[in-house]
């Protein structure tokens, strides 16, 4: 594990896929992956753009099964274009919950690329970092269920809700047993402490 000040140095060195440096973002749902990877792009890596996986998460029949992620699609998209250092990117967002695929969209690619979502760690891509966002269980629900994530969300009872979310945690249990994620990513981030604050506390550790 390498502390979050050392991100730019392991950044320095040469990008694995030969043309531009990756890092992946993983966490439960509602961990604070989007946060941090926009907050990366906006104060710390100029040129990178944020690649999320929720354009990949498909609806399936049952209303309180959450989306199920289409990691096919998403490595015959964008997963080889990574790989081989492609800086343009096309790729087919699905326009949740219920309609069918939007028109494709083109990424391009300059300073490097941050793409965040659950299972990332899982996917067959060698990041150049990988992140893990660390966030409690119980809160992570907690924001999944405040997300208007689904237009029919309003014709739900609260106790389906509850069942939603549940079965969403399930699937994210399953993940971090699989993937050991606070030993196998290269840093580790408290979702619940502002990322601006601790990058500047390891900048001071380090002073």
């Amino acid at each position: 594990m390498i502390p979050m000040s050392d991100l730019l140095e392991r950044l320095s060195g040469p990008p694995k896929n030969g043309e531009y440096h990756t890092i992946g973002i993983d966490g439960r749902g509602g961990a604070g992956k989007s946060t941090l990877a926009n907050w990366l792009a906006e104060h710390m890596l100029e040129g990178f753009v944020v690649s999320g996986a929720d354009n990949y998460y498909e609806p399936v029949k049952d209303d309180l099964v959450p989306g199920l992620f289409n990691t096919e699609r998403f490595m015959v998209e964008v997963g080889a274009s990574i790989i081989a250092g492609r800086r343009q990117i096309e790729y087919q967002p699905y326009s949740w919950p219920n309609r069918p695929a939007a028109l494709p969209r083109t990424v391009e690619v300059s300073g490097g690329l941050i793409h965040e979502g659950v299972k990332t760690l899982a996917l067959p891509i060698d990041w150049d970092v990988t992140i893990w966002v660390d966030s409690p269980r119980e809160l992570c629900l907690e924001r999944y269920l405040d997300r208007p994530f689904n237009e029919r969300k309003s014709n739900f009872s609260h106790k389906q809700l509850e069942v939603a979310g549940k079965e969403y945690a399930r699937h994210a249990d399953q993940h971090i047993n699989a993937v050991d994620p606070l030993h196998t990513a290269d840093i580790v981030i408290d979702g619940t402490v502002s990322f601006e604050q601790q990058f500047a506390a390891t900048h001071l550790a380090a002073a």
